[in-house]
């Protein structure tokens, strides 16, 4: 599953007209995605990558995924030197309809969402439930709305 999620957020990334790299140490970030915008302005994103075949409430409005403490305090804090977005999938629950391949397109069986958990409050649970908006839909409009924020000095 994380295979297929870091393959369609790149295939996003690159719809965006972004560059990305995989962070070769398991700190929570999955990857970094950039952006260099004509003239020379970049843009930078941490990603923090989750994957659910089941994680809808019951209005369909907020889609949820599970984050340890730590991991939510570290991507809670205010002020980052990288902004940084959490991304969940969501993904049918059998592997084998992730992906259709028909001339002349192949698909691939997902939609995610992205949220920023920038200054949401302390919690002092193991294990916290994290929602994104059902129309906080992350694909290549969404990404480049997300690095022109950024790019001019604002926050995802």
């Amino acid at each position: 599953m994380e295979q297929f999620q870091e393959a369609a957020v790149r295939a996003i990334a690159a719809a965006a007209g972004c560059s990305v790299s995989t962070i070769p140490v398991d700190d929570g970030i999955d990857l970094h995605v950039r952006y260099r915008a004509p003239g020379g302005n970049t843009a930078s994103l941490d990603v923090s990558l989750k994957a659910v075949s089941s994680g809808w409430n019951a209005s369909r409005t907020l889609i949820k995924a599970s984050l340890s403490r730590q991991r939510y305090d570290e991507m809670r804090a205010v002020g980052t030197m990288l902004p940084q977005i959490m991304v969940i999938m969501d993904v049918p629950a059998d592997p084998s309809t992730w992906l259709l391949s028909r001339h002349p397109y192949t698909a691939l069986r997902h939609v995610a969402y992205w949220v920023s958990l920038e200054g949401e409050p302390e919690n002092a649970a193991k294990s916290i439930s994290v929602s994104a908006p059902a129309e906080n839909i992350f694909d290549d409009e969404a990404l480049c709305r997300i690095m022109a924020r950024i790019s001019g000095g604002g926050r995802p």
